[in-house]
């Protein structure tokens, strides 16, 4: 009957004979045999069922083929895909989660990434918009602010570019309920102007708004408008108390006008004085320009630097060490944290990329079953481009659907990340599941699919159908070269993710273990501002604050209080010109920017500062007493760092220009340790310290209160002492100091969490792509197993075969990863503190991490191989 079967085989189907009669033939004897050893009626029933079979694929064959459309072939291998998926649903379920955790993490932050960093802004040519800043000579990257009079020349010289230049600061709204304190922006020139952004109510203000003497007018944010005027119309025309200063309203900004920033309620004109006009030593100003019709950026660029060459000659003292740096305004309003974003970007990247891995793996375990399948199609004349776009299809239908449900996935781990990340990242709030990121998602989706699918669909279109359709299959490897490699690629991926988080793990650690330079516990802060013409007198202010420290160190439950211009950790704040009056600089040479704090008497003992030499300041240290200053640790070691320099104590000072000088001469009468001014992780520590009475000229203080319980406990008695001094006054910023210190680590913070918990998942998913091809191995090797065993191989023997495998494949991606780490991490200098990029012990406690976890994923398939029972095994076979 075989020969018979051979003949019609040959007659019939020509071309299926040509080039498949062997694994044909083959099968058919052995179903043959299996037929006849149930007897003859199954036997014959076994012979007609075959040859009606081939008649009827003759029948086919010479048939006029009806032209099918490549929709309907995608459509019915789409059907045929779920169908599949359905049959296996606790497969379907674990690829559908592990791409819905994978594309869900990725959306979200691709979501911020749209919204802060690639997004135009939304103002008329963006592109054509700048900032322009100082920057030093010997490096660019330190930018800082300008003065007026530059300004005004800069604005002057350069034709090729529509100038601007802004201050921004808090002012008090009264008059409208409870006393409120603003965020603005003082324009010098008209900014609005210049962004080219119409109001959705009246005008914007315009240069001649700016000049000295003209009507005080405000433009304000569509939320104050909505806020305090409840959106009417008639809200143009009105006034504002802003700063105990009449404001008239003239114009209100659209919904989701935010420059500089989201916290921005007000923009009004500078209309600063002509001294202030002419000033080249207050430096609080920057620049915005756009660009003008016809201009490029390299003639802007070479005006600001003709101007600047001039401004140095002319004006060395103010302008000797410092050029103009121009930055496209998108780049420098995220400048801070572009590079964490992409560095979390590529992070959710990665995870994808382990994913895809797992998923490959997953699918070529899986396309081992399916091997007598694809056998047959291949068999009676399928195309191996037909069986691998038919396999791309389903496993880009899975990747779909599970872009479906990362979709869902992203979308709440978006909301959840922008509630949790720090404020102050710039356009966060434009951060959406929008069209735009959706098309990424599914785009990404289907790359997915293809890039999981690829591997199984040409590993099974490759296969002889001879190889699958024989007994003998089941001994088969599955090509386990191609699944060492993605295990290897997971471990790899993983473990540069790992190092990643361990630095900022390392980072936060040595951060916290930074000496503030005070004592936080116990410690309330608030903030008030001085405005108006009730405090235009500096007796004035200066009674006030004194009064106000003295009523709140008599609240119960207070043991000291006092004043500063600043609280310690959360910036710079102010600074002047450093000079020592005994050793004067050269003509002509600048002399260094150093910060100092507006403080009342017991601010030390109050903050917990510790006095190193000297002396602390006392109500007689003012202008009617003796003028003194206290100075940092670091202050002293920097201008007196050698015997010949003398001693700080007794040397006078005075901070400013010489035109414009603070105060005209203090002596140094004591030194107190360091205080970090402007973060754990920063190094600024310079810093002068006078009386109030001393620097009269300030207004907004920072009140700080040390109890002897819970600080907030007294919050409410603090804002009554302050609302019985002034009612009009606005209280800002009520918070414990040690609040204050945690909101100064956040970003690091944040940063530390996100990192760590990406790479907690990649190292799961490494875990679980090990495991999963040991146990797939073991499953394959089942045989040998047994047969070893039956020989008298012992279990230890066969268990450390089994290890051996899986470590060399752990040891190799371990190795490949420590290499990227060491490079990729290089990236993330600027997010480290303490610790460098590459750092070996970090490196070194990852590696060991991973290749434990590697080990036990090893281990459970390696014990359960050692199970294997050999008579059973050996009766199977």
């Amino acid at each position: 009957m075989i020969a018979i079967f051979r003949l019609a085989l040959r007659l019939l189907l020509p071309g299926v004979y040509r080039y498949h009669r062997e694994e044909l033939v083959s099968t058919a004897r052995r179903l043959s045999a299996d037929a006849g050893a149930a007897g003859w009626g199954p036997w014959c029933r076994y012979w007609a069922a075959e040859f009606t079979s081939l008649a009827r694929a003759a029948s086919r064959e010479r048939q006029p083929r009806k032209a099918t459309s490549m929709f309907s072939d995608l459509m019915r291998d789409v059907r045929y895909s779920v169908r599949l998926m359905l049959r296996t649903p606790a497969v379907t379920a674990i690829a559908l989660l592990t791409l819905a955790l994978g594309i869900g993490a990725n959306t979200a932050i691709f979501s911020i990434v749209d919204g802060v960093l690639l997004k135009p802004l939304p103002y008329p040519d963006p592109d054509r918009l700048y900032l322009i800043q100082h920057a030093l000579l010997t490096d660019r990257t330190q930018l800082g602010s300008t003065t007026p009079g530059n300004f005004y020349d800069i604005q002057r010289s350069v034709k090729s570019m529509q100038m601007a230049a802004i201050g921004t600061g808090a002012v008090t709204l009264t008059g409208r309920g409870e006393p409120e304190r603003l965020q603005g922006v003082g324009s010098v020139g008209s900014v609005l102007a210049v962004l080219g952004v119409a109001p959705q109510l009246g005008r914007i203000f315009t240069e001649d708004d700016d000049r000295i003497g003209a009507p005080k007018t405000a433009v304000i944010s569509d939320a104050l408008w909505r806020r305090v005027f409840d959106a009417r119309p008639d809200a143009i025309g009105q006034t504002l108390m802003l700063g105990g200063e009449s404001f008239a309203v003239i114009g209100v900004m659209p919904r989701g006008f935010d420059f500089p920033d989201a916290k921005i309620d007000v923009w009004v004109p500078s209309q600063i004085d002509a001294k202030m006009r002419a000033s080249r030593s207050e430096f609080y100003l920057t620049i915005v320009a756009r660009l003008l019709p016809g201009a490029t950026p390299a003639t802007a660029r070479g005006e600001l630097d003709a101007v600047m060459a001039r401004l140095r000659k002319e004006f060395p003292q103010a302008n000797g060490t410092v050029t103009l740096e121009a930055q496209p305004l998108a780049e420098s309003l995220v400048s801070d944290v572009s590079r964490l974003l992409w560095i979390l970007m590529g992070s959710v990247g990665c995870v994808l990329l382990i994913a895809c891995a797992n998923l490959a793996n997953l699918l070529l375990a899986k396309a081992t079953g399916r091997g007598r399948e694809i056998a047959i199609r291949q068999a009676i004349g399928a195309r191996r481009s037909r069986i691998v776009s038919q396999l791309l299809v389903e496993s880009i239908v899975l990747a779909l659907i599970g872009g479906a449900a990362g979709v869902l996935v992203g979308s709440a781990f978006l909301r959840a990340l922008v509630a949790w990340l720090p404020g102050g990242i710039p356009r966060i709030e434009q951060a959406a599941v929008d069209g735009r990121v959706l098309a990424l998602t599914f785009a990404a989706s289907a790359l997915t699919g293809i890039l999981f699918g690829l591997a199984p669909a040409l590993q099974l279109s490759r296969s002889a159908p001879a190889i699958a359709l024989r007994d003998d299959a089941r001994t088969s490897t599955g090509r386990s070269a191609l699944r060492a490699v993605l295990v290897v690629g997971d471990l790899a991926v993983a473990l540069i993710l790992l190092a990643g988080a361990g630095l900022l793990i390392r980072s936060f650690a040595m951060l916290q273990r930074v000496s503030p330079g005070f004592e936080t516990d116990r410690v309330l802060t608030f903030q008030v501002r001085m405005e108006g013409p009730a405090y235009a007198a500096a007796e004035t202010r200066i009674a006030f604050v004194n009064g106000v420290v003295e009523r709140l160190r008599a609240l119960p439950g207070v043991t000291e209080a006092a004043a500063s211009s600043y609280a310690p950790v959360v910036g710079r704040g102010t600074g002047a010109w450093f000079n020592l009056i005994a050793r004067p600089l050269p003509p002509g040479t600048t002399p260094p920017g150093i910060p100092y704090r507006v403080i009342t008497p017991g601010y030390f003992s109050t903050m917990r500062i510790p006095l190193v030499r000297g002396r602390l300041l006392t109500e007689g240290d003012g202008p009617n007493g003796t003028p003194s200053v206290v100075i940092s640790e670091s202050l002293a070691r920097r201008f007196w760092s050698s015997p010949a320099d003398g001693d700080p104590i007794g040397s006078e000072i005075y901070l400013g220009a010489p035109d414009y000088k603070l105060f005209p001469r203090a002596t140094v009468v004591g030194i107190v340790k360091d205080v970090q001014l402007s973060g754990l992780g920063g190094s600024l520590t310079d810093a002068v310290y006078g009386l109030n009475t001393l620097l009269p000229f300030w207004r907004n203080f920072t009140f700080t209160v040390r109890t002897a319980g819970d600080p907030l406990s007294v919050a409410g008695a603090a804002r009554a002492v302050v609302r019985q001094a002034d009612p009009s006054m606005a209280i800002t910023g009520m918070q414990a100091m040690a609040d204050i210190l945690r909101t100064s680590m956040a970003p690091t913070r944040a940063s530390m969490l996100l990192l760590a918990l990406f790479a907690a998942v990649a190292m799961i998913m490494a875990a679980v792509g090990v495991f999963g091809v040991m146990s797939y191995a073991v499953n394959l090797r089942t045989r040998e197993m047994g047969i070893r065993l039956a020989l008298g191989a012992s279990p230890s023997e066969v268990r450390r075969m089994v290890l051996a495998t899986g470590l060399k494949q752990a040891a190799a991606g371990i190795a490949i990863g420590v290499a990227g780490a060491a490079s990729v991490t290089r990236m993330m200098t600027s997010l480290l503190f303490g610790v460098s990029p590459g750092d070996p012990l970090t490196l070194a406690t990852v590696a060991a991490l991973l290749l434990a976890i590697a080990l036990l994923a090893c281990y459970l398939p390696a014990r359960r191989a050692t199970r294997v029972d050999p008579l059973i095994v050996l009766r199977a076979s």
